[in-house]
Parts: structure tokens; C-alpha cells; sequence
């Protein structure tokens, strides 16, 4: 007999990041993926990339259910991090690169993050309210190392990168959180949108499918990467 408590809902076209990827390289492998401003990425280059810095962020300790909190400008490491960290469980927690202070205090503490990525040029704001982030042990800057006095330990993003391109060997599943995307903190604090690994396909593709666009087309978008609609 089957009871209410005993249902499960299952989606059979549920999917994870990490196999969208797989299977999009095995079908497009030297098509381009990604173009940002002319620095272009090609599907299996991204998913070499990715996984090289998947295991460079495994190297540093990063595991799965952790936070990786990043204020990052529009870039192709931003879109490598971002297959990177979800593909080794943990969860990505973009910044809004216009917060400062107490909005961005309340993200990464609300995150539970304990590793910040960003800008050299992004990197004195973090370090402004070091004393209300206990939890945060590293930063780690993308360009030149950061002039400042911190007690953080500061790596470059440039030395994370491993030498191995091999597939992590993490069981990622559909329901996993994938990524905490904030709301903009107008009307009250920043609340984390909880996203699982099948969110991003479950929204696209059908949004794909209504305007009719085929695979022989591109997608132009003018947001920054740490917004919602990206």
C-alpha cells in the first residue's frame, strides 16, 4: 500500500551540471562554449579547465557542501569556477561587485563560506571587514597580489589549477545545492536563493525550446555573472 509519507517525486529528465557538461563535450567538443569579449572557450577546453581547478580546489580543502563565496567580474575563469566548485559538491555563492561593508558582510557570513575568491581590485573591501569574518581562512585574488595588511592567507586564483584534466571523482546528484544566488538586499537583508544542480537545466531549456533557438545559435548576455537571470 502506498501512503502520502511514502511517495517520492521524481523528475526523469533530472540532471546534474557536471553531466549537462559530459554530454554537451561528447556532442560539441571543439564547438565554443563561451565568448567574453573575444576570449572565446571551446567545450572541452572549459571542461579540462574546470576540471584541473576542480582538483587544485580539492588540493586546498575545499569539500562537498562547502562554500566558495566569489566577487568576480564578468570573465571565462568566472564561468571555469563556476563548473569547478559544483562539480566537487561544494556550492558556489556569487557576490554582487557592488557591495561593500554590511551587504557584503551579511552575504558571505549568511553563505557559511569559508574561502573568498575576487578581483585584486575587490580585495580591500574584504579585507575592510576581516574582524566580522571569522569563519573566512583564505582569500584568494584573481591578478597581482593584493598590497595589504591581512590575516588572511592569500593565494593566487592563477596557482590554483592543477595539472590533472581527469573527471573529479564525486557523485553528484540532481538535487544537490548547486549555487546560493542572493537577492539584492533592497527592501531588507540579502536572501540566499537555494539552487540544486537540475534548477539551471529544468529553467533553460524550456526557456530554450519556447523562443526556438537551436544549437546552431547563441545566447547574447549583457548581465554580470553574479546575477539570477545569468
Amino acid at each position: 500500500m502506498t501512503t502520502a509519507n511514502s511517495l517520492v517525486w521524481r523528475n526523469p529528465d533530472a540532471v546534474s551540471i557536471p553531466q549537462v557538461l559530459r554530454e554537451a563535450c561528447a556532442r560539441w567538443a571543439n564547438r565554443p562554449f563561451v565568448d567574453v569579449d573575444g576570449d572565446v572557450l571551446g567545450f572541452a577546453e572549459l571542461e579540462a579547465a574546470a576540471n584541473r581547478l576542480s582538483h587544485g580546489l580539492t588540493a586546498i580543502g575545499v569539500r562537498r557542501g562547502d562554500t566558495v563565496s566569489c566577487m568576480l567580474d564578468t570573465s571565462l575563469d568566472f564561468v571555469t569556477l563556476w563548473f569547478a566548485v559544483v562539480q566537487i559538491g561544494a556550492v558556489l555563492a556569487p557576490l554582487n561587485t557592488a557591495f561593500r561593508g554590511e551587504f557584503l558582510r551579511h552575504q558571505i557570513t549568511d553563505s557559511a563560506a569559508r574561502l573568498v575568491i575576487c578581483e585584486t581590485h575587490y580585495a580591500e573591501r574584504v579585507v575592510a571587514i576581516e574582524a566580522q569574518l571569522p569563519e573566512v581562512a583564505r582569500l584568494i585574488h584573481r591578478g597581482p597580489a593584493p598590497q595589504l595588511q591581512t590575516g588572511f592567507e592569500l593565494l593566487g586564483f592563477d596557482t590554483l589549477p592543477s595539472d590533472d584534466a581527469s573527471p573529479p571523482a564525486v557523485d553528484v546528484r540532481p538535487g544537490d545545492l548547486a549555487c546560493l544566488i542572493y537577492t539584492s538586499g533592497t527592501t531588507g537583508p540579502s536572501k540566499g536563493c537555494m539552487l540544486c544542480h537540475n534548477a539551471p537545466v529544468q529553467n533553460g531549456v524550456p526557456a530554450l525550446r519556447a523562443q526556438g533557438i537551436s544549437d546552431a545559435e547563441a545566447l547574447w548576455m549583457s548581465l554580470p555573472l553574479f546575477h539570477m537571470a545569468a
